[in-house]
């Protein structure tokens, strides 16, 4: 059980916003795996990473700005059995077989997000979230 942990495939996190949002560029986006690894990434930088070798994520944390200025923060732990599955789905037994985008989808509302694993090779599946939190901040956005 704990090999399966240390496997490592290439990915890289996408966010698909609605118009004219972005991520808090003042904020990190933070990821941890099943191997108890934690990463951040620069909400500034677009895009965040390149695909890179990391273990199976477990929960994913990040904010972003709306087109009205307002901030959103959001959070979610990722469903360890549906991760583990839809990264057999689409690596197969062998995680060098493709890279893989992991699509996090903001709904119009600012109220909910998807997390889609997206193959280069064409395959692709949802990863289920749990405890999900997404809402809207006390504090505005301010540019400068």
């Amino acid at each position: 059980m704990w090999d399966t942990y240390r496997i490592r495939y290439s990915w890289k996190p996408v966010f698909e916003l609605p118009e004219n949002a972005k991520l808090n560029p003042l904020t990190d986006v933070g990821m941890s795996a099943v191997n108890g690894e934690w990463e951040q990434l620069d909400a500034e930088r677009n895009p965040l990473t390149e695909s890179e070798w990391r273990a199976i994520p477990v929960t994913i944390s990040f904010s972003l700005v709306g087109s009205d200025q307002i901030r959103y923060e959001a959070g979610s732990s990722l469903d360890e059995k549906s991760a583990f599955e839809a990264f057999t789905k689409v690596f197969g037994d062998d995680p060098k077989s493709t890279r893989a985008s992991i699509v996090v989808k903001v709904n119009e509302a600012y109220s909910f997000f998807t997390v889609l694993l997206k193959g280069e090779n064409g395959k692709e599946a949802f990863i289920k979230t749990e405890n999900l939190e997404m809402f809207k901040s006390k504090v505005k956005y301010k540019t400068n």
